[in-house]
Protein backbone atom coordinates (compact mmCIF):
# COMPACT_ATOMS: atom_id res chain seq x y z
CA UNK A 1 0.00 0.00 0.00
CA UNK A 2 2.40 2.24 0.87
CA UNK A 3 4.58 2.03 -2.37
CA UNK A 4 1.54 2.25 -4.27
CA UNK A 5 1.04 5.54 -2.49
CA UNK A 6 4.84 7.18 -2.80
CA UNK A 7 4.98 6.01 -6.87
CA UNK A 8 1.71 8.56 -7.45
CA UNK A 9 3.26 11.24 -5.20
CA UNK A 10 6.00 11.07 -6.92
CA UNK A 11 4.00 11.02 -10.05
CA UNK A 12 2.35 14.24 -9.11
CA UNK A 13 5.29 15.84 -7.81
CA UNK A 14 7.05 14.85 -11.66
CA UNK A 15 4.33 15.96 -13.49
CA UNK A 16 4.49 19.56 -11.61
CA UNK A 17 7.95 19.89 -12.11
CA UNK A 18 7.25 18.80 -15.87
CA UNK A 19 5.11 21.64 -16.44
CA UNK A 20 7.01 24.04 -15.03
CA UNK A 21 9.76 23.03 -17.23
CA UNK A 22 8.40 22.65 -20.39
CA UNK A 23 5.72 25.69 -20.49
CA UNK A 24 7.67 28.63 -19.70
CA UNK A 25 5.07 31.16 -22.05
CA UNK A 26 2.12 30.85 -19.66
CA UNK A 27 2.61 32.06 -15.87
CA UNK A 28 -0.63 30.37 -15.16
CA UNK A 29 0.28 26.85 -16.12
CA UNK A 30 3.97 27.70 -14.25
CA UNK A 31 1.77 28.35 -10.92
CA UNK A 32 -0.08 25.34 -11.82
CA UNK A 33 2.93 22.84 -11.87
CA UNK A 34 4.25 24.51 -8.95
CA UNK A 35 1.29 23.79 -6.78
CA UNK A 36 1.32 20.11 -8.04
CA UNK A 37 4.79 20.03 -7.21
CA UNK A 38 4.01 21.00 -3.63
CA UNK A 39 1.16 18.18 -3.35
CA UNK A 40 3.26 15.31 -4.15
CA UNK A 41 5.97 16.64 -1.86
CA UNK A 42 3.68 17.40 0.84
CA UNK A 43 1.81 14.08 0.21
CA UNK A 44 5.38 12.19 0.25
CA UNK A 45 5.53 14.23 3.97
CA UNK A 46 2.10 12.64 5.08
CA UNK A 47 2.99 9.57 4.08
CA UNK A 48 6.40 8.98 5.78
CA UNK A 49 5.13 10.55 9.10
CA UNK A 50 2.09 7.36 9.25
CA UNK A 51 4.91 5.16 8.21
CA UNK A 52 6.95 6.26 10.77
CA UNK A 53 4.45 7.24 12.97
CA UNK A 54 5.36 10.92 13.77
CA UNK A 55 3.55 13.91 13.38
CA UNK A 56 6.38 16.18 12.37
CA UNK A 57 5.66 15.40 8.58
CA UNK A 58 2.35 16.19 9.15
CA UNK A 59 2.99 19.69 10.43
CA UNK A 60 5.72 20.40 7.98
CA UNK A 61 2.71 19.73 5.15
CA UNK A 62 0.82 21.80 6.85
CA UNK A 63 3.39 24.66 7.12
CA UNK A 64 4.28 24.47 3.20
CA UNK A 65 0.20 24.52 2.85
CA UNK A 66 -0.45 27.63 4.67
CA UNK A 67 3.08 29.50 2.79
CA UNK A 68 2.08 28.15 -0.14
CA UNK A 69 -1.49 29.77 -0.35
Amino acid sequence: MHLEQLISNNSIFLTGLLGILYNRNSILVALMGIEMALLGINLNFICFSFVLNDSLGQIFALFILTVAA
